[in-house]
């Protein structure tokens, strides 16, 4: 171990979870005491890994199956290469949820994945593994209980995710972030046909150079049949794209799907609001679009989004016509959460939104960045149907002293530097 790991947490879970202690100097004695007496809800938290490894390893009481989360730190080569000596020597049944981050080398990696078979989560982010280190993940046989898998930030590339995606022993992934790692279509392609990866309920794909092609493999792709959660952010899939993911017939299971940043329109908008294959959704996020009055109008004369509980439409061109559309709505009513900040909404969108019966439900509520004035901040102040808000945001709305001082009179829980 010649190259230095700057920093890694893992979590070791045999048996029993909220009870936290910190083991930096503790005696090698009470280890096996501590052991016998935790609960089936404890955590022990460890600072200093090295210490304890040496103090645990041989204490056959530590190893007795009471313990079921244990958190190590590991910041220097020397404590990196006592970890791997651990997992070779912890018990068979023990699970284990490792982070290891910094710039780990590829030596290192190779030395965890050869005690992988142990692993149920494995993140990895930020550490520019790159392919090779991607390859060296698809390629261990030691990995076939993983179900959680973090490459983000670590420039695999299309070959990365190609390796992934024909890996023989990842089966049983359920969760697969590769985010920021520019795979483009051929990588999602791979992604989305593979024969291996048919039990993901939760995809991330964040900033990935996706277009159209890639968009397509994904809303035809029988592998992610399962799919719960799809994060196609900041990927430029356009109205196109949208639709594509619209009319898909595989994505019915999607209860959050994640859109930000994606050039969509009105028309784009309209598909997700008409789309049969989404009427699961209870998460939409189309912060960051193009989406004016007809795309917001849309969203609240929809059939198939009844089950939204939050709904994000920050950043986009949406002004009092659309804002009136989503109050009035027949079919948001079980929304929670609401954001429209940074659109074009004055008063009267405020107002029509205070005096909702279909946002009555809602505990968070974000305007920040419209222009609502005083009279708006004041009609959200009277509101006789906002009472469960526990969140409310209206920065940037130009409210004067008389509007911050009508909502804090109503909302005391709101930031006091509102103006």
């Amino acid at each position: 171990m010649k190259k230095t790991l700057l920093l890694a947490s893992i979590s070791l879970i045999c048996l029993s979870s909220a009870f936290s202690s910190d083991l930096k100097d503790m005696p090698s004695g009470i280890l096996g005491k501590i052991a016998n007496n935790l609960s089936t809800k404890d955590t022990i938290s460890l600072k200093n890994t090295a210490k304890f490894i040496k103090t645990a390893t041989g204490n056959r009481e530590f190893h007795g199956q009471n313990v079921k989360v244990m958190t190590f730190d590991v910041s220097n080569p020397r404590e990196a290469e006592a970890l791997i000596n651990y997992l070779h020597d912890s018990p068979e049944n023990a699970g284990i949820n490792l982070k290891l981050q910094g710039g780990i080398t590829l030596e290192t990696l190779k030395a965890v994945l050869g005690h992988g078979n142990k692993l149920i989560s494995l993140d990895l982010v930020g550490n520019q593994i790159g392919a090779a280190g991607t390859q060296a993940i698809a390629a261990s046989k030691e990995l076939s209980n993983l179900t959680s898998l973090n490459l983000g930030y670590n420039r695999i590339g299309a070959a990365g995710a190609q390796a992934i995606a024909a890996s023989k022993t990842l089966s049983k992934l359920t969760s697969l972030n590769l985010g920021y790692n520019n795979i483009g279509d051929t990588g999602t392609e791979a992604i989305a046909t593979s024969q291996t990866l048919k039990k993901l309920t939760s995809l991330d794909l964040l900033d990935n150079n996706i277009g159209a092609a890639g968009t397509q493999a994904i809303a035809e792709s029988q592998t992610l049949s399962n799919l719960t959660s799809l994060d196609l952010r900041h990927n430029n899939i356009g109205d196109a794209g949208a639709q594509t993911i619209a009319a898909s017939k595989t994505l019915s299971k999607l209860t959050s799907l994640y859109l930000v940043g994606n050039n969509i329109g009105d028309a784009g908008t309209e598909a997700i609001a008409a789309s049969q294959t989404l009427s699961n959704l209870t998460s939409l996020y189309l912060v960051g679009n193009n989406i004016g009055d007809d795309g917001a109008q849309a969203i609240a004369a929809s059939q198939t989004l009844s089950k939204l509980t939050s709904l994000n439409l920050e950043y986009n061109n949406i002004g009092d016509d659309g804002a009136q559309a989503i109050a009035a709505s027949q079919t948001l009513s079980n929304l929670t959460s609401l954001d429209l900040g940074s659109n074009n909404i004055g008063a009267a969108g405020a107002q029509a939104i205070a005096e909702s019966q279909t946002l009555r439900n809602l505990i968070s509520l974000d305007l920040r960045g419209n222009n609502i004035g005083a009279a708006g901040a004041q009609a959200i102040a009277a509101s006789q149907t906002l009472s469960n808000l526990t969140s409310l945001d209206l920065r940037g709305n130009n409210i004067g002293v008389a509007g911050a001082q009508a909502i804090k009179t109503r909302y005391p829980f709101v930031l006091s530097s509102w103006r």
